[in-house]
């Protein structure tokens, strides 16, 4: 869920087209793996 800028991370209505709550929680929770994996390299 990283962005090209290497320090943002999205999810939610801005990369998914779906636009409900579910898609929503999913892209949030990915998008935190992601964050912690960019922390701790």
């Amino acid at each position: 869920m990283q962005s090209s800028v290497e320090k943002i991370f999205a999810g939610g209505d801005s990369v998914n087209s779906t636009a409900d709550a579910i898609s929503a929680i999913a892209d949030g929770f990915k998008a935190i793996k992601g964050i912690e994996k960019y922390l701790l390299k």
